[in-house]
This record gives C-alpha cells, structure tokens and sequence, in this order.
C-alpha cells in the first residue's frame, strides 16, 4: 500500500483493482451520546484524497 493512513480505502480500491467485488452489508449504529471524533474534516481530507488519488493511479 502507497499510504497508512487510510487502510482502508486504499485496500478497498486494491482489491477492487484485482478483480475482487464487494457487497454492503447491512449495519445498526446509534448516534455518539458523549465524546467527539478525533478526526479532523481537513486534516482527514488532505491525507486521504492524495493516497487515494496515487492508489487509483498506480500503474
């Protein structure tokens, strides 16, 4: 994997680039009832669009 940081997309587009297919699984979840995300909007942005950019454009 080009990048760390975001696993799993990376590996997500890998594996889709091999050939592989996915299906969504139906989830539950419930809203955050204290605390908050360490994740940054920006920060998340600015790591992920690049790694993601350079997976999809591996040759």
């Amino acid at each position: 994997m080009i990048h760390d940081f975001n696993y799993a997309q990376v590996l997500t587009l890998d594996l889709l680039a091999k050939g592989f297919r996915y299906a969504e699984v139906p989830i539950s979840y419930r809203f955050r009832s204290h605390g908050e995300s360490f994740i940054r909007l920006g920060a998340y942005l600015r790591n992920v669009v690049p790694a993601v950019y350079l997976e999809i454009n591996r040759a």
